[in-house]
């Protein structure tokens, strides 16, 4: 991970921006309790970043930490479709096969990102700043913790964004889901925003027996995200309309 909350200056920080080395850092998720470590500070191979301490490990159900393994896809092996083209377009299979150089040794297989999932991979591994495609940067492309108190994202917006929060309810009768994303203040009071998704009722149901399935078993408090073209409703309301399944990111554990 490269963003924390740094309890020291109350904000969510970059790993390149601390100074304080003694502060204490938690995870960027404000559901979670997880308190981390700054690491390769003074690494010329790997990049400043943050690990979960073992003995203050992540929520069952926190994205950061079921992803937390992934690393920065920012390299010459990363091919990254654009935003349009992964909203709209069908899945392409993302896997390749490696290749083996004249000594017979694997050689780095070429990463892509071409799915909703993978695109909420790629936004949660790297930090807010880092550029993507088209000059658009992570941060003009997810909408999670680290980035919705920024020109007040919480009060609503309009575009294409990846939302990354969590499950609070569902409407089989207006067929909706709602989802909510929340982050810390400086005064470390709670402040989220709501996010109505309108689904065809046969994804819903799918949607909901998984998670009522999956721990804790109940609706709400899952991980989820949401690719989608979203509009303000009203302040701290947005809502859409998904028309692509593979957009709507609910399976993450054992997967």
């Amino acid at each position: 991970m490269f963003t924390a909350f740094s309890q020291g200056l109350n904000k969510i920080i970059s790993a390149d921006n601390v100074q304080n080395y003694k502060d204490v850092f938690l995870c960027p998720n404000p559901t979670c309790s997880a308190k981390l470590t700054l690491r390769a500070v003074n690494s010329s191979i790997v990049s400043p970043h943050f690990a979960c301490s073992p003995n203050h490990p992540h929520a069952p159900n926190c994205l950061f930490g079921l992803l937390e393994d992934i690393r920065g896809g920012e390299n010459e092996n990363c091919i990254k479709s654009d935003i349009m083209t992964i909203l709209n377009s069908s899945s392409l299979k993302a896997s390749s096969p490696r290749v083996m150089n004249s000594s017979n040794k694997p050689m780095h297989a070429k990463k892509y990102i071409r799915t909703a999932k993978q695109l909420l991979n790629y936004c949660l591994s790297n930090d807010l700043s880092t550029d993507y495609t088209n000059g658009l940067t992570v941060g003009d492309i997810v909408l999670d913790s680290r980035n919705l108190l920024e020109n007040k994202n919480y009060k609503g917006l309009d575009g294409i964004r990846l939302l990354s929060g969590q499950t609070v309810k569902y409407c089989e009768k207006d067929k909706y889901i709602k989802i909510s994303v929340s982050t810390r203040t400086s005064t470390n009071k709670r402040i989220w925003i709501d996010a109505l998704v309108y689904l065809p009722l046969e994804w819903i149901r799918k949607i909901t027996s998984y998670l009522l399935n999956t721990p804790p078993k109940q609706f709400s408090g899952h991980p989820i995200a949401v690719l989608a073209q979203w509009r303000k409703d009203k302040d701290y309301q947005i809502s859409t309309v998904v028309t692509k399944e593979s957009n709507v990111i609910y399976r993450f554990i054992h997967e």
